[in-house]
């Protein structure tokens, strides 16, 4: 057995990448050499886009990258780095860049470090090496020899100082595939999810820094590279609603996060029916883009004269937990109206509701109440009682939208950030828009 001052003292520092600056955010410090990544995701949430980026600005930087696509064919992984690759350095830095798509079982990455990785034929500043994926064209959480090969392989690179950024699939519950001794043996775990045009990205393991339990939020460019976005906002969304029963107004509030490393997701929604509160996520789930598993919500609704939960409050909750998964700002001045049903469609309020809206609008304390979203029929019903007032007195101008489901409501919010069904959406009733002035 040595003794601690037997034992050299190894620092190395991260690797000097530059761009894309969002590398260092969710790394920090950096990609430290020796250092095993693991960057999980659904489908389509830009996996192999990110590692293209963090490849690039490697090479850019200076360093020799090997990627190993062992689900696409290579020339398909070229064309995402010619995609992304706008600039002059960058363009230079795809020189250093070299593709294998020869790997047709993970077993074999050992062996391929050893030979083809290192051989004559590859540049001697080999920094970093991208494995897309380790579950390739499919991989059982089973197969003990075959991650035993894995481990073997990060191992082996961990003694030559190479940075291994591994890209793995999730499972249909947003957990990351294979068995738990992978999330062991890396370095750092980096999760990273679709929100409608956003990248939430979380770091649940961090060995050389700080883990990140609050996603770091990435959008997409034109050229479908990835960025960090504005919309790094305060974690917890508020959305107004009616109660039905009243004329104030209840607050809808929710802060959705990932569960810490070690710790299962989690609802806590005190006082709140849960079996409302799970219909309410599972419709949320429906919206393209959106994928909901394997979070924690922490769900309150603020009620006036402590009355209780109704199904009008449906939709501000659902707008709450949108806004507050994506990162999006819930304007303070909207209200919103109605009951979901399992086809994320609005249902008009009771008409003891509708009564107390029209009240509310009627009433000039409420001028700072800007819009109203509520379903379509719903909305022409309240647009011609108030018109039909009497009343000379001044009222605040108060634009009515009609909406006919979830997503009509989300697009109308935050236009540009929902997905096609969205776009279907809103281009199915633009002769609504004319109509919603009150």
């Amino acid at each position: 057995m040595k003794k601690l001052c037997e034992i050299p003292y190894e620092e190395s520092k991260p690797l000097e990448i530059n761009d894309p600056r969002w590398v260092q955010t969710i790394t920090a410090p950096g990609l430290v050499p020796g250092g095993v990544y693991l960057l999980a995701g659904p489908p389509g949430a830009g996996k192999t886009t990110a590692a293209a980026q963090v490849a690039i600005g490697a090479a850019t930087a200076g360093y020799d990258v090997l990627f190993v696509a062992t689900e696409q064919r290579a020339e398909t992984i070229a064309s995402y780095f010619r995609r992304i690759a706008v600039t002059a350095d960058a363009l230079g830095g795809l020189g250093r860049i070299r593709i294998d798509d020869s790997i047709n079982d993970i077993a074999e990455l050992p062996a391929f470090l050893k030979g083809a990785a290192l051989g004559a034929d590859t540049a001697t500043n080999l920094k970093l090496v991208v494995v897309d994926s380790i579950q390739g064209r499919g991989l059982s959480a089973v197969a003990t020899k075959t991650y035993s090969a894995l481990f073997e392989f990060t191992a082996d690179a961990r003694r030559r100082g190479l940075v291994v950024l591994l890209l793995a699939h999730v499972t249909k519950r947003g957990s990351i595939a294979g068995p738990k001794a992978l999330e062991h043996d890396v370095d750092c775990v980096i999760t990273m999810r679709n929100a409608f045009g956003l990248r939430p990205v979380f770091v649940s393991k961090n060995r050389f820094g700080a883990t990140h339990p609050e996603p770091t939020v990435l959008a997409v460019d034109e050229s479908g590279a990835l960025f960090e976005s504005k919309l790094q906002t305060a974690q917890a969304a508020v959305a107004a609603g009616l109660t039905g029963l009243g004329l104030e107004r209840a607050e809808c509030q929710t802060a959705v996060s990932i569960p810490k490393f070690g710790q299962s997701a989690r609802l806590n929604a005190p006082f709140l029916p849960s079996k409302k509160i799970q219909q309410i996520l599972s419709v949320l789930s429906q919206i393209d883009g959106v994928d909901l598993s394997d979070l924690s919500y922490d769900v309150n609704c603020l009620m006036p004269q402590r009355h209780q939960y109704r199904g009008e409050l449906d939709l501000a909750l659902a707008v709450s937990m949108l806004a507050s998964y994506a990162r999006l700002p819930v304007p303070a001045d909207a209200l919103f109206v109605g009951e979901l049903d399992l086809a994320a469609q609005i249902r008009e309020p009771s008409d003891a509701c509708k009564q107390m809206l029209v009240e509310a609008l009627r009433d000039t304390r409420n001028h700072d109440l800007q819009r109203v979203f509520l379903s379509e029929r719903c909305a022409q019903l309240i647009r011609e009682e108030l018109r039909n007032v009497s009343d000379p007195s001044p009222r605040p101008t108060t634009c009515i939208v009609g909406v006919q489901n979830l997503v009509e409501v989300v697009a109308k919010l935050w236009p540009g950030i929902v997905g096609p069904l969205g776009r279907e959406a809103t281009a199915s009733g633009p002769e609504r828009e004319k109509n919603e002035a009150a």
